[in-house]
C-alpha cells in the first residue's frame, strides 16, 4: 500500500546549534495559536508604543523604532518562544534552558532572526505600511470629518435625502 505524501513546511529551517558539539535542529515557525497569545500579552506594550513613544513619522526612524519592539518582544519571551520553535525532545532537551547552555549567543541570535523573519516580518511592513509619512494631512489620511455633512458632501444617491438640521 503507498501511503499518502507528506509535505513538509518550506519554512521550516534547519541549524546546528551546540557550544562543543554540534546538533542538527529543526526552528518551526510559530503556531497561530501561540502568536494569538503572544499579542495577547504584548497588546498593552504595542498600544503604549504606538499611543506614546512613536514621536517620528520619519520613515527611517520608524522602521529602527519597530524593530526595536519586536526584538524587545522577542527578547522578553524568549524562552517561551524557543519551546515553542523547537521541539525539545528531537535534541534530547528537557527543558528551553538546557538547550539555552548548550548554545552560543551567535547560534540564539540565529534562531531569533529566524523567528522574526518567518513569523513577524511581513507584518511589521505591514504596519510600517499602515503608519503615515511624515507631512501627511489628517485630511489627506481621511480621519477628519466636517461638523455636519452639507448637500455637496453627500454622495449623489443621496441626493434626494432629507438634510436634518
Amino acid at each position: 500500500m503507498n501511503e499518502p505524501e507528506v509535505k513538509v513546511n518550506p519554512n521550516i529551517r534547519r541549524i546546528e546549534i551546540g557550544v562543543r558539539e554540534l546538533k542538527k535542529v529543526k526552528v518551526y515557525p510559530l503556531s497561530a495559536a501561540y502568536t494569538v497569545s503572544l499579542a495577547k500579552k504584548v497588546g498593552g506594550i504595542l498600544m503604549d508604543f504606538f499611543g506614546t513613544k512613536l514621536k517620528s513619522f520619519e520613515e527611517e526612524e520608524v522602521n529602527k523604532q519597530v524593530a526595536n519592539l519586536f526584538a524587545s518582544i522577542i527578547e522578553n519571551n524568549l524562552e517561551e518562544m524557543i519551546e515553542n520553535a523547537i521541539d525539545l525532545q528531537e535534541i534530547e532537551a528537557v527543558t528551553v534552558n538546557e538547550v539555552l547552555c548548550d548554545m552560543s549567543t551567535e547560534q540564539l541570535v540565529e534562531i531569533c532572526e529566524i523567528i522574526y523573519e518567518v513569523n513577524y516580518k511581513a507584518l511589521v511592513s505591514k504596519i510600517i505600511g499602515l503608519l503615515p509619512k511624515e507631512g501627511t494631512t489628517l485630511d489627506e489620511m481621511g480621519l477628519t470629518m466636517k461638523a455636519s455633512p452639507t448637500k455637496d458632501s453627500l454622495p449623489s444617491s443621496a441626493d434626494d435625502t432629507e438634510l436634518i438640521n
